[in-house]
């Protein structure tokens, strides 16, 4: 697939979905939001010039396509059943023991806030 199938099989599998829980589910990966995070750093260089996507080299996008066709929707209850443990021992129950950072609550508001 060349880099506009790419972006168009991930726009299509995770962004136009109409399930936010599948957005929930990509965006909170590890090492999608790692990705995430530097895509928009090298936006952020370029002046914001198109979409921090266009900023992904053809590996990277590979990968995110990958990671978009093999995501799975995650249930709304086990995502309250985290926050709850988060909220009372510090730490998520399903990811590694002692993150420090509230992935969840940070991916939900990059989804949902403006910047």
């Amino acid at each position: 697939m060349n880099k506009d199938e790419l972006k168009q099989l991930i726009l299509e599998k995770i962004d136009a979905s109409k399930d936010p829980w599948i957005k929930i589910a990509f965006y909170s990966d590890l090492e999608v939001m790692a990705l995430v995070e530097e895509l928009y750093k090298r936006w952020e260089e370029g002046n914001r010039l198109g979409d921090p996507i266009d900023y992904a080299t053809d590996e990277e996008l590979e990968f995110l396509a990958q990671k978009a066709k093999t995501v799975k929707p995650i249930k709304s209850e086990d995502i309250v059943q985290d926050m709850m443990f988060r909220a009372v021992y510090g730490f998520s129950q399903v990811r590694e023991p002692m993150v420090k950072r509230d992935i969840l609550s940070e991916n939900l508001k990059r989804l949902f806030l403006p910047r």
